[in-house]
């Protein structure tokens, strides 16, 4: 099976979730990256969703990317 553990409940965008940890890391994101030409434009519709991981595992995050000033 697969889970995706997301930072919060709602759903982030795979794009910005890889911003905020280049952020972190002191990496800058269009350097550290490669956008793959055959998803162009599309990258902010990819998200993670916990969903299957609260449903079938009983996972739950307990700090949430805004508590950490990542998310607003």
């Amino acid at each position: 099976e697969v889970y995706h553990l997301s930072p919060e409940k709602g759903d982030i965008s795979i794009k910005n979730l890889v911003k905020m940890i280049c952020d972190m890391m002191g990496y800058d994101f269009e350097s550290s990256t490669k956008i793959d030409g055959e998803n162009f434009g599309q990258d902010e519709m990819y998200s993670l969703n916990s969903e299957k991981a609260l449903e079938e595992l009983g996972w739950e995050s307990i700090i949430s990317l805004s508590e950490i000033g990542y998310l607003s």
